[in-house]
């Protein structure tokens, strides 16, 4: 059986019982009580074959419960503050603030103190080169000043703070609290990994070293070294090699990636960062804002912002991202207009390129004078060109009766603004302005420029000389 310590009414802990002594003494008042029982039943039932009346084996029973259940509690007890001895901290602040000694009285204020805890206006420091605690006093008159050299208040300073101690000879106060000149701090750092086995951290591909008397915090607290995430977001300090502190400014969250099993080949990012891998379903984040991006060889990259909280996670569905398309381009002849249908879609006349989805697709090619087109296709993941000749029908085959079909017109193009692509009858012509000469007839103009929405128009040429005007919205 182990030893175990209870707290006094003083909250200190006292001296070391066995539970095994505890349960001796439990059965001796037990056996004095049964047996004090006995003799009074006996006293009173003494005479003759007359038994103890059933009332005695109650008692009996009853007390053997009493026993049971006190001895329950002992044991529960027991394991609640075995259990809380061993989650806790080897110095907690009580352990620091009974156990600290004054700082001008025992130790030279010249050298470097990690700050360990605050009572009214009293800071608990930790002697780098001794490894005793001390306790400094500050009044209204104790200047302060941070890691940049400026003043700061007392209720600025933090738990990790690497600092010397200037004496007020007249008060017996702390003149100054200064940050030390030998330290180092390091704010806003992620991807800061602790490696608990071998007591060191690596950041920035530096190895650190750290020890018992390192302060991990979070709010304010203490905490293990194992529950530092390389998301969270954290300021360090340290002299040399060394790590005094590591405080957590922003804890980590998760964002949880559903159906990325539907994705190849998946690839993330946050905030624009480097790529990060995913850890079952889920990647880890510093609680915030962020933007995130996944990439993969069937989806188009798919970016999306979610916001992170605490040890919570924010959902993406992947089954929103647009399967990745792939180029089909049209080579059709006689160049010109014709009407085009991709799975009984209709598209705009004349165009020349598709961007499809991996599939089974039928395609049909529309030209007045000319047999109707029809094909079938499987896209993959690489580009597709279709080199497609139109056979005239047996009407086109005719010779003209009407002179007029061989006669041109110029059609000055313009756009608005100017400078914008030509394409007419889904060929490049130019920069407008420009003049093209096109045969009597339906045309189709398409003017595209960067910025600006495409603009397109059916126009018919029935004179020498006309102009067309565009306007990109």
């Amino acid at each position: 059986m182990g030893n175990y310590n209870f707290e006094k009414d003083n909250k200190d802990y006292g001296e070391t019982i066995r539970l095994g002594d505890i349960n001796k003494e439990i059965q001796k008042l037990e056996e004095e009580a049964v047996s004090k029982t006995n003799n009074d039943n006996n006293e009173k039932f003494s005479g003759g074959d007359k038994k103890p009346p059933k009332d005695s084996y109650r008692n009996k029973f009853f007390i053997a419960c009493a026993v049971a259940a006190v001895l329950l509690i002992i044991i529960v007890t027991s394991a609640i503050t075995l259990f809380l001895s061993r989650g806790a901290s080897t110095n907690t602040n009580k352990d620091i603030i009974e156990n600290a000694q004054d700082i001008f009285q025992s130790q030279s204020s010249t050298q470097d103190y990690v700050i360990k805890a605050f009572k009214d206006s009293i800071v608990y420091l930790y002697g780098i080169e001794t490894g005793k605690i001390y306790s400094a006093e500050t009044d209204e008159d104790t200047i302060i000043t941070g890691v940049n050299g400026g003043s700061i208040a007392f209720d600025d300073l933090s738990l990790g703070d690497i600092v010397t101690v200037i004496k007020n000879e007249d008060t017996g106060t702390a003149q100054q609290i200064r940050w030390s000149e030998n330290a180092w701090k390091m704010e806003g750092e992620v991807d800061v990994r602790v490696d608990v086995s071998s007591s060191t951290i690596s950041l920035k591909e530096e190895i650190f070293k750290y020890d018992k008397n390192t302060i991990f915090a979070y709010n304010g607290k203490e905490i293990d070294p194992d529950e530092i995430s390389y998301a969270d977001i954290v300021n360090i300090t340290g002299v040399e090699n060394n790590i005094y502190s590591i405080s957590i400014i922003k804890k980590h969250g998760y964002v949880y990636l559903k159906n990325h099993e539907e994705v190849d080949n998946l690839k993330i990012r946050v905030d624009f960062g480097v790529e990060q891998q995913l850890e079952e379903d889920m990647i880890v984040v510093p609680e915030g804002h962020h933007t995130i991006i996944v990439t993969g060889e069937n989806i188009e990259d798919y970016m999306t912002e979610v916001d992170v909280t605490e040890n919570r996670s924010a959902e993406i569905d992947l089954s929103l991202a647009e399967p990745k398309k792939t180029p089909v381009n049209l080579n059709v002849k006689p160049h010109g207009m014709y009407g085009l249908k991709v799975n009984d879609e209709e598209y705009p006349e004349g165009t020349k390129s598709l961007l499809l989805s991996e599939g089974k697709y039928t395609i049909e090619i529309t030209k007045d004078g000319y047999e109707p087109y029809t094909t079938e296709i499987e896209v993959g993941k690489d580009q597709i060109k279709l080199d497609i000749e139109l056979e005239k029908t047996e009407e086109t085959l005719q010779p003209p009766t009407d002179t007029n079909e061989a006669e041109k017109g110029s059609v000055t193009i313009y756009s608005d603004p100017g400078w914008a692509k030509v394409y007419v009858d889904g060929e490049y012509k130019g920069i407008a302005p420009i003049m093209v000469k096109l045969p009597y007839g339906e045309h189709y103009i398409l003017l595209t420029l960067e910025g600006y929405e495409d603009c397109g128009e059916h126009i018919t040429v029935n004179s020498a000389e006309s102009t067309y005007k565009g306007s990109l919205k």
